[in-house]
């Protein structure tokens, strides 16, 4: 590379570097602050002394163009014939091509590897954002399963042939499955996900009307006034399996189900995966797992 200091022609600039605030610019004006302990700690050492010497001689501004060339200017403690002593600019001496182009790629590679840093930052931070839309969504979604699983295990209750244990008892279980069905609006009506998420954190679900028996026999309480069905705070719940009795009837068997095909089922693990456990000494964090059913797989 050769310096154009003593006389700078129109050029296409290749890089530029601003000293003053650590920024390097790579056309077509794509700027780049580099971090402080980048700049620091990584750059300032790697420039060598005969570059940029700080608080003796530092380098203010750095231009590097296609073709080899590059404008270098300088500035450095002088003193003068009374003992004063301040900055002077200058321009640096030539340097070889071979070391103009080492001081090219070090800027510019930095550069480029904290643009990708930049880039990769905002595409996480995006991911999160777009986790926290799924995460927003899957919990309303969730809240929705509840109340169709609640209403698929009453559907039982709707057939022909369901006797009722007392008059007006299929009423009371057509107005809960109402209360269901009106209970959660669609998640596209909110604003957004977000307004959703709160919805369904809050949202309650009525106890249905074996539940709310249990809590009013014969519709009194303990001191014998009548209480209306989901006429008080207390009937309302946050929990489905404590809203509906169907509901936890048919989840007690699949749990007794899955119990019981889980004693004799082995734990599948690869080799890579048991051996890893094995160097981070990881096993004890999992005090619960039932070793003895581990099966490792090659």
């Amino acid at each position: 590379m050769t310096n154009q200091n003593e006389k700078v022609i129109s050029k296409e600039v290749k890089l530029e570097v601003n000293f003053k605030d650590k920024v390097v610019v790579r056309p077509p004006h794509r700027a780049v602050w580099l971090k402080e302990d980048v700049w620091d700690n990584l750059l300032i050492p790697n420039l060598g002394s005969e570059w940029h010497l700080p608080n003796k001689d530092e380098i203010e501004y750095l231009i590097f163009y296609w073709g080899g060339d590059y404008l270098c200017q300088k500035k450095k403690i002088v003193t003068d014939s009374e003992g004063n002593q301040y900055w002077k600019s200058y321009n640096y001496p030539e340097a070889s091509n071979e070391e103009a182009t080492r001081i090219y790629e070090l800027f510019d590679s930095l550069a480029e590897v904290q643009k990708h840093e930049k880039t990769s930052y905002f595409i996480e931070e995006s991911k999160k954002l777009i986790d926290y839309q799924f995460y927003y969504e899957a919990k309303y979604v969730k809240k929705t399963i509840e109340v169709r699983s609640m209403l698929l295990f009453s559907d039982w209750r709707m057939l022909p042939d369901y006797q009722e244990e007392f008059p007006g008892e299929l009423e009371m279980w057509k107005t809960w499955r109402q209360h269901l069905r009106d209970l959660l609006p669609n998640i596209d009506t909110f604003a957004t996900r977000y307004e959703a998420f709160k919805f369904a954190t809050t949202v309650k679900f009525a106890v249905d009307p074996n539940n709310y028996f249990k809590m009013y026999p014969n519709g009194q309480d303990a001191d014998g006034n009548p209480v209306e069905y989901m006429g008080t705070d207390d009937q309302f719940t946050k929990l489905d399996f404590r809203s509906s009795s169907d509901y936890v009837t048919n989840n007690i068997m699949n749990v007794l189900e899955y119990v019981n095909k889980g004693h004799d089922d082995t734990i599948k693990i690869t080799r890579k995966y048991y051996e890893l456990m094995d160097t981070l000494d990881a096993w004890g964090f999992f005090p619960d797992l039932r070793m003895e059913l581990l099966h490792v797989e090659d």
